[in-house]
């Protein structure tokens, strides 16, 4: 989904998802929609620590085949939590 050849378009992705997020928590006055999105800041701050961790792990264990068997795996299971949080924000905008 993201290009994680580049820490760099990662950390771009993330934090403009997550001052998005921030910004419209700080303004929002209902108590569940200000909770609703701190919880999706949240999710992209997570999003951004879990993509670096796995590239750098990527980049440190690059001739380690089991390792980056598991990097591919926890990559993939990222990959879910991100389409889930697309398919959830396409529901919500229905």
């Amino acid at each position: 989904m993201f290009n994680l050849k580049s820490p760099i378009t990662v950390v771009d992705i993330c934090s403009a998802n997550y001052n998005f997020w921030k910004e419209k928590a700080l303004k929002e006055n209902d108590p569940i929609e200000r909770k609703k999105a701190m919880e999706k800041a949240f999710f992209w701050l997570e999003a951004q620590s879990s993509m670096l961790t796995l590239w750098a792990i990527e980049n440190i264990h690059k001739d380690n085949p089991e390792m980056l068997k598991k990097v591919e795996k926890a990559r993939t299971q990222l990959n879910k939590k991100l389409l889930e949080y697309a398919e959830n924000i396409l529901k919500e905008l229905k």
